[in-house]
C-alpha cells in the first residue's frame, strides 16, 4: 500500500472502479444467459430481456437501476477528476522551470495551464482519463432501459337495441359476445363515453385491449360490426375518437380536449356513441438492456480503473498537490526568482509581471471573487447559465407544442423518467435497429456530457475559493497554523483534506453532481414503444418504436437545481475574506513563492512548523520585507 495518501487515496478510487468493471462484467454474463420470455417476441440483436410485467414494477426497476448507475458513474467521476488534478499538479522542478521563462502555474486546483509543462507520461495518463470520460457519460444511463407495450386493437361498433331495454350498463349480451375473437364476456368491462376518451385517447394503451363501442343512431345492428381499422396503432393511435376530423386540421389530438367537454360523442358519420365495452389486459412492459453498451461501458470501466493504478503507483516524481505542499516547498528551499516579489498577488502577476520591485503595503479584506480570474468566473456561470437557458426554452417549447404552462398541475401526470404519448420526441427516427439505439443514446446521454463539463467547472473555482479561504487564514498575522499537506505530516503540519477541498463542501458537491445526473436522466431518456397485439400475444418489428422520452417535471428540477447551484456560487464569491490583508494570491505559484522568503535567522526546519504571515527583516536587507515565518513577525501597516 502507497505511503503518501493522495497515493493511497488514487488506490481506492481504482479499487472501486475495479469492483464496480467486476460487477458490470458480472451482470452482463447474467443479464446474456437469461432466456427471453417469449417465443414470439422480435429478436433484436444486442437487445436483451432482463424482466417483464406490471408497467409500475418495470417502471420502480428502472429507477432503482438509474440510481444504482448514476451512483456507479458519479464514483468513477469524482475518481477520474482526483487523479487527473493529481496528474496535471506541478513537481517542483517543474514550477522552477516556468519560473525560469517568467511564466507561472496553477497549485491546488484542476487545471488546463499546467498541461504543457508537465511530463510526457503524466499528460497521456490524464489525456486518457479525460477521453476515456466522454463514452462513458453518454452512453452509462442508456445501457438499461425500459420498453412500453401499446395494444394494437380492434375497434367493434353494435347498437343499443342489442341490449336488454336498451340498458347497456348490464354487461356484454353473450349473443354478441359470441361475435367477438375473444368470447369471454368477464374480460370486458363496461366504461361510459368519458372513462373511454380517458383510457383510449393515448398513443401508448398498456391495460386494455380490443373495444365494443355502443351507439345509438337510429339504424338497427344485428351483430356487433367491425370498423375498417385498428386502434393502438403508432403512427394514427386514436383518429376513431374523431373519425370525421380524419386527415383535416386541427388534429384529432388536438380536439380530444373539446371533445372530451362536449355533452355528446360522436364517431363515424355522426354515429352517437352511449358507452364502450372494453377488454382488460395484462401490462406487457419489459425491463431491457443493450449488450453493445454494456461492453462498451465495462471496458472503458476497466480502462479507467487501470489508469488510476497507475497514479497510484506509478513512478512520478511528488507532485505539489496543495497551498501547503506549497508553502512547505517553498520555505524548504527559497524560489530564487520571486525573491523581489513579497507583496505579490496574482492579479498583480498576471498584470505587473516578474518586473515587480518594492511595493507599499495596502490593507484590502478582498472578496472571495479574487481567488479564480475573470475568465474563470465567466466561463463557469456563462456555462451553467446558458445550460439553465437552453433548459427553459426547450420546456417552454415542449408545453407550448402540448398546450400546458409551467404552472398547470396536469404536467405532474408525465412523472420521471415515464414515456408519454405527448412527449416522445419526434426526430424522424421512429424505427428500431442498433443505429437508431446508438443515435438516441448520444441524444438522450448529451445533457450528461454537459454537466461532467460543467462540474468539471464548477469544483475548479469552488476549489479556488477554499484556496484562498485557507490563504487568508494561515496569512492572518495573529495565530500560528500548521500547513497542511498530501504526504505525511512532519512536526505541526496537518493532513490535508480531498486535496484542496474541505470534505463539507467536497462530499455535498459529490452528492449534488450525482443526484443531477440522475434528474437528467429521468428527464430525457430513451423510449421503446413495442405495438402488442392481444390475441397473437407478439409484436411486430414494424409496430416498434426507438426514440427519446423527456419529462417536463424532470427538466423542471434540473432548472430550480441549477439556478441553485449557480446562486450558492455566486453567494459563496460575494463574502469577504475574514482576515484580509495579505495579498491574495490564489494558485498562482509565482504570488505563492514571493511570500516564501523568510529571514536568515529562521529555523531550517521552519517549514514543518506551525506558521503566520507578516513583516520580517534580514540583517544585510536595507528594507523589511513580508514573509511566512514561525518566529516573531510585525503586523504590515499601510505606506
Amino acid at each position: 500500500i502507497p505511503r503518501s495518501r493522495w497515493r493511497r487515496s488514487a488506490l481506492v478510487f481504482a479499487a472501486a472502479a475495479l469492483v464496480t468493471f467486476i460487477v458490470n462484467l458480472s451482470f452482463i454474463i447474467w443479464a446474456m444467459t437469461r432466456q427471453s420470455d417469449g417465443s414470439n417476441d422480435i429478436k433484436r440483436p444486442g437487445i436483451g430481456v432482463i424482466t417483464s410485467g406490471n408497467c409500475q414494477r418495470i417502471k420502480s426497476w428502472n429507477t432503482g437501476a438509474h440510481v444504482v448507475i448514476n451512483i456507479i458513474s458519479t464514483v468513477l467521476l469524482t475518481g477520474s477528476n482526483y487523479c487527473m488534478q493529481c496528474l496535471i499538479a506541478p513537481t517542483r522542478d517543474e514550477i522552477e522551470s516556468a519560473h525560469a521563462k517568467n511564466n507561472w502555474l496553477d497549485i491546488g486546483i484542476p487545471s488546463i495551464r499546467n498541461f504543457w509543462s508537465i511530463a510526457l507520461q503524466r499528460k497521456i495518463v490524464w489525456s486518457l482519463l479525460a477521453v476515456s470520460s466522454f463514452p462513458l457519460h453518454l452512453l452509462f444511463n442508456s445501457i438499461v432501459f425500459t420498453s412500453t407495450s401499446s395494444s394494437i386493437y380492434k375497434l367493434y361498433k353494435t347498437g343499443v337495441n342489442n341490449f336488454d331495454r336498451g340498458d347497456i350498463s348490464q354487461g356484454l349480451p353473450v349473443e354478441l359476445a359470441k361475435l367477438l375473437p375473444d368470447s369471454n364476456t368477464t374480460q370486458y368491462d363496461y366504461l361510459d363515453n368519458q372513462k373511454c376518451l380517458d383510457a383510449y385517447g393515448t398513443a401508448f394503451q398498456s391495460s386494455r385491449g380490443d373495444l365494443v363501442v355502443v351507439v345509438d343512431n337510429g339504424t338497427t345492428f344485428s351483430a356487433v360490426v367491425p370498423v375498417s381499422e385498428y386502434g393502438g396503432v403508432l403512427q394514427f393511435p386514436f383518429n376513431w375518437i374523431c373519425a370525421y376530423y380524419y386527415d383535416r386540421k386541427p388534429s384529432c389530438d388536438e380536439r380530444l380536449t373539446d371533445i372530451k367537454s362536449n355533452a355528446t360523442w360522436t364517431i363515424g358519420y355522426n354515429d352517437e356513441v352511449k358507452g364502450c365495452y372494453s377488454q382488460r389486459r395484462e401490462e406487457q412492459c419489459k425491463l431491457l438492456f443493450s449488450s453493445g453498451l454494456c461492453w462498451t461501458v465495462t471496458t472503458l470501466n476497466l480502462v479507467k480503473g487501470i489508469l488510476m493504478l497507475f497514479v497510484a503507483y506509478g513512478n512520478m516524481e511528488r507532485p505539489i498537490l496543495t497551498i501547503g505542499d506549497a508553502l512547505a516547498s517553498f520555505l524548504r528551499n527559497e524560489d530564487e526568482y520571486t525573491k523581489a516579489m513579497a507583496l505579490a498577488s496574482k492579479s498583480s502577476v498576471r498584470k505587473l509581471g516578474w518586473d515587480f520591485g518594492s511595493q507599499e503595503f495596502r490593507f484590502i479584506r478582498r472578496r472571495k471573487f479574487a481567488a479564480g480570474s475573470r475568465l474563470r468566473w465567466t466561463t463557469t456561470i456563462a456555462i451553467c447559465s446558458l445550460a439553465i437557458l437552453v433548459c427553459t426554452l426547450l420546456l417552454a417549447v415542449g408545453l407550448r407544442a402540448n398546450r400546458y404552462q409551467v404552472g398547470d398541475s396536469d404536467i405532474t401526470k408525465y412523472g420521471l423518467g415515464k414515456a408519454h404519448s405527448d412527449t416522445v420526441l419526434d426526430i424522424g427516427t421512429l424505427s428500431y435497429d442498433s443505429g437508431t439505439l446508438i443515435l438516441n443514446a448520444l441524444l438522450a446521454n448529451t445533457p450528461q456530457v454537459i454537466m461532467s463539463m460543467i462540474y468539471f467547472s464548477y469544483n475548479a473555482l469552488f476549489t479556488s475559493l477554499s484556496l484562498v479561504t485557507e490563504w487568508d487564514r494561515i496569512g492572518n498575522g495573529k495565530e500560528l497554523k500548521g500547513l497542511r499537506v498530501s504526504s505525511r505530516p512532519q512536526g505541526d503540519q496537518r493532513q490535508t483534506y480531498f486535496l484542496q477541498l474541505p470534505y463539507r463542501y467536497s462530499l455535498p458537491l459529490t452528492v449534488f453532481s450525482g443526484g443531477m445526473h440522475w434528474l437528467i436522466s429521468q428527464s430525457i431518456f430513451l423510449v421503446n414503444i413495442e405495438g402488442w397485439y392481444l390475441k397473437e400475444h407478439s409484436t411486430r418489428e414494424y409496430d416498434n418504436v426507438m426514440s427519446c422520452g423527456w419529462s417536463p417535471i424532470g427538466i423542471i428540477c434540473v432548472i430550480v437545481a441549477g439556478t441553485i447551484m449557480v446562486a450558492f456560487l455566486l453567494a459563496s464569491g460575494f463574502r469577504r475574506l475574514r482576515y484580509g490583508g495579505i495579498p491574495v494570491a490564489g494558485s498562482c505559484s509565482a504570488a505563492i513563492s514571493a511570500a516564501c522568503h523568510p529571514a536568515t535567522s529562521e529555523d531550517l526546519e521552519m517549514w514543518t512548523k506551525a506558521l503566520r504571515w507578516g513583516v520580517v527583516s534580514k540583517p544585510d536587507a536595507e528594507l523589511s520585507h513580508c514573509s511566512f515565518s514561525s518566529g516573531e513577525i510585525e503586523v504590515p501597516i499601510e505606506g
